[in-house]
């Protein structure tokens, strides 16, 4: 994969072309993360993460090579991405340095699964999720905390919840949040960070989960003040804002969406789709106004198929497929540019000709 870039009124442009994007921890995601200006993604070849500035200029590997990471998370202060990273078998959480100076240093290892690390707003503490065979996501997991020192030893990881399902710890200002499913429903709920209870933020029949195995999905978010909440009803997809036990939903037409995130204006980015809109990108705005965009995307690509195959998931998304290969032959090659330089002349007279042919 590639990361694209468009910044207000210019072009989209390949961030990442000499670098193939895709993280392979587990069943995949958590490719990368934008924080600070920066692009923190992990490398398909060596599974290394990197970073690079979003205006341009050469990636710099920043974990070692050896192993594999995914999922970047950066602190609030832009010094410390955290990841949930592997090697030769061992999963652990490990916090490295944005210069990629230090070796990692490892807040926790020993399970069979980390995932969904979040850092607090001070940068001073780390929570996650993880949990051991025969246990799936949907069974039982633990959410844990710990507090981060720069330098010299730190306390092992404090255990706050057990003995239920868990997902996405979140941070909201200095409250704690998680997903579980203790109601018979996947919903958000805080955590008191002293005795470790978990209370709902929302009584309502809805599902506002994701896959537990799959790195870097999202349904709920924190802009520092209130959380931003993707969920699913009766088949449908919905997206609104979470406050004080009341969940006031943005309207839109749209009826599958999936990932979010916040942007730094206040609104809500997510990856959407609709009947008549493949998957995409809707951002709707905020502080009084709701804007939808239709999230239309058209899936095009090129690949060498000695590369290796494309996975299922992306196969199912492209309607068709052909074989291309290149012209030696001089008289063709004119003829094709004869044909292009047509159709710009007048397109209609072009098309007229060629429904003859």
């Amino acid at each position: 994969g590639v990361i694209v870039v468009r910044e207000d009124g210019a072009a989209i442009r390949d961030l990442t072309d000499d670098i193939p994007v895709r993280a392979f921890v587990g069943y995949g995601g958590g490719d990368f993360t934008l924080a600070h200006g920066e692009a923190y993604f992990v490398g398909q070849e060596h599974q290394r993460i990197y970073r690079q500035s979003l205006a341009g200029g050469v990636a710099r590997a920043i974990t070692p090579a050896f192993g594999a990471a995914s999922a970047p998370r950066v602190s609030p202060d832009g010094r410390w991405p955290v990841s949930g990273p592997t090697y030769e078998d061992v999963d652990c959480i490990a916090v490295v340095d944005t210069d990629g100076k230090h070796w990692p240093r490892r807040l926790a290892e020993g399970r069979d699964f980390y995932m969904q690390p979040d850092w607090h707003p001070d940068s001073a503490r780390v929570c996650w999720i993880e949990w051991d065979h025969p246990n799936m996501p949907w069974d039982d997991t633990e959410l844990r905390i710990v507090e981060w020192v720069e330098s010299g030893p730190f306390q092992p990881a404090r255990l706050l919840v057990e003995g239920e399902a868990l997902q996405q710890p979140t941070w909201a200002d200095d409250a704690l949040n998680v997903v579980t499913d203790r109601t018979g429903w996947w919903l958000p709920h805080s955590v008191d960070l002293a005795t470790g209870e978990t209370s709902p933020l929302l009584m309502a029949d809805l599902e506002a989960g994701v896959p537990g195995w799959v790195f870097g999905s999202t349904s709920i978010v924190s802009n520092g003040r209130e959380l931003a909440l993707v969920w699913n009803r009766d088949g449908m997809g919905h997206v609104g804002w979470l406050s004080d036990g009341r969940l006031d939903e943005i309207e839109t037409p749209l009826t599958g969406l999936g990932t979010i995130d916040v942007t730094g204006r206040g609104g809500i980015v997510a990856v959407a789709a609709g009947p008549t809109n493949g998957l995409g990108v809707n951002i709707v705005e905020r502080e009084g106004i709701s804007f939808t965009h239709p999230a239309k995307f058209i899936l095009v690509g090129t690949m060498n198929p000695e590369e290796g195959d494309l996975r299922p998931q992306l196969l199912d998304r492209f309607a068709f497929s052909v074989h291309i290969s290149g012209l030696s032959d001089a008289h063709q090659r004119v003829a094709i540019m004869e044909r292009r330089i047509n159709f710009e002349v007048n397109p209609e007279l072009f098309q007229i000709g060629r429904a003859h042919v």
